[in-house]
C-alpha cells in the first residue's frame, strides 16, 4: 500500500515539501513540527527544518582493475634482433657495435673473431648474422649459419670466383645478403651507373676508387661492382690508397665535347654500419633462401 505524507506548500516555505514511500513506513509516525522519521532512499539531499536529511546514496561502481604492464631491459631485449657479429673487433664491427648499442631494436649477443673455428655457443641465441671480416673466416662463420638455418649479412670483399660460387650454393639453403657497400647512396650510384651506360653506350667509360692505405683488395669490392653495373666488355679501372680515406668511387662517361662523373663518397664508416643493420633487419622478414642485395633492400 502506498502512503503520501504532504505539507502544505507556502511560497516562501523553504522547508515544504513532498515525500512519497512505497511499502517502507514505520507503524507510527509524528505531525506538526516535530521530526518526522522515514525510511526512505534519495539520490538527493532534502532539507527539512534547516536540516539535511540522512540520504542513503547509491553504491559506487567497483573501480576496475588496471592490469599494470612494466617494461624493463628483458622484455625489450626479446623484442630487439639478436645479431652475431663476425669480425666484431675490426673496424666495420666496431662501427656496427656502437650504432646497436643505442638502438633498441638491435642487440649485439656475441662477437666472432676471424680466428674462431666455432661459433656454435652462440648459435641459438642469434637471430641473425651480420659479417665483416675476411672471406676464409666469413666462409667459416656461413657454414655454421647454413647448418643452423640463421639469415646471414656479409660486407666482406675479396672473395674468389670458387667462394663466390660457394656463397650462391648456401643461398639455396638460408636467405643471404651479399654487398661489397652497404652505403644506400653508393648502391644508388651503382642504379645510376647502369643508366647512364646504357643511355650512353657509345661513351667511354672508366672506373676510379680511392680508399685507406690498410684496404688490402684493389680494386674494391664496391669498384668491382660499378664495373658490372656498366655492362660493358672492358672497364678500365684505377685505384689509389691514401690516408685514411673512407671510400671514394667515380664514374667517368666521356662523349663529344661532354664528360660525365658520378661520384659517391663515404665520410664516416657508419654510413656502411647503418645499411648493414637494416638491411639485416630487412633479410629477417624473408622467409625463403635466396641470395638478396642492397638494391632489394632499397628497391633499386
Amino acid at each position: 500500500m502506498d502512503q503520501h505524507a504532504d505539507t502544505d506548500q507556502g511560497a516562501n516555505d523553504k522547508n515544504s515539501f513532498k515525500i512519497i514511500v512505497k511499502n517502507s513506513a514505520p507503524s507510527s509516525l509524528h505531525e506538526g513540527n516535530q521530526p518526522l522519521y522515514v525510511a526512505i532512499s534519495l539520490t538527493f539531499v532534502i532539507l527539512f527544518n534547516g536540516l539535511p536529511l540522512p540520504v542513503k546514496m547509491p553504491p559506487k561502481p567497483a573501480k576496475r582493475k588496471v592490469r599494470e604492464v612494466k617494461t624493463s631491459i628483458i622484455s625489450s631485449m626479446a623484442k630487439s634482433l639478436r645479431i652475431l657479429l663476425g669480425g666484431a673487433t675490426g673496424r666495420m664491427g666496431q662501427a656496427v657495435t656502437g650504432l646497436a648499442e643505442n638502438d633498441r631494436r638491435f642487440t649485439i649477443i656475441g662477437g666472432i673473431h676471424r680466428d674462431c673455428k666455432n661459433p656454435g655457443p652462440f648459435l641459438k641465441k642469434t637471430d641473425i648474422i651480420i659479417d665483416f671480416s675476411l672471406p676464409g673466416p666469413s666462409l667459416n662463420l656461413l657454414r655454421a649459419a647454413a647448418k643452423a638455418k640463421i639469415p646471414f649479412v656479409t660486407g666482406t670483399t675479396g672473395f674468389s670466383k670458387a667462394q663466390t660460387a660457394e656463397i650462391k650454393n648456401f643461398s639455396k639453403r638460408i636467405p643471404i645478403l651479399a654487398s661489397p657497400n652497404m652505403s644506400p647512396g653508393m648502391n644508388l650510384l651503382f642504379a645510376l651507373a647502369r643508366m647512364a651506360s646504357n643511355a650512353f653506350p657509345l661513351y667511354d667509360v672508366s672506373v676510379f676508387e680511392i680508399h685507406h692505405t690498410k684496404k688490402k683488395d684493389a680494386p674494391s669490392g664496391s669498384a668491382l661492382q660499378l664495373i658490372k653495373a656498366l655492362e660493358r666488355k672492358r672497364v678500365p679501372a684505377s685505384s689509389l690508397r691514401l690516408g685514411t680515406v673512407v671510400g671514394d668511387h667515380t664514374v667517368h662517361l666521356a662523349g663529344p665535347d661532354e664528360r660525365i662523373e658520378l661520384t659517391h663518397r663515404a665520410q664516416d664508416r657508419s654510413v656502411f654500419a647503418r645499411g648493414a643493420l637494416e638491411a639485416a633487419r630487412w633479410l629477417k622478414t624473408r622467409r625463403r633462401p635466396g641470395l638478396y642485395s642492397m638494391a632489394n633492400v632499397l628497391g633499386l
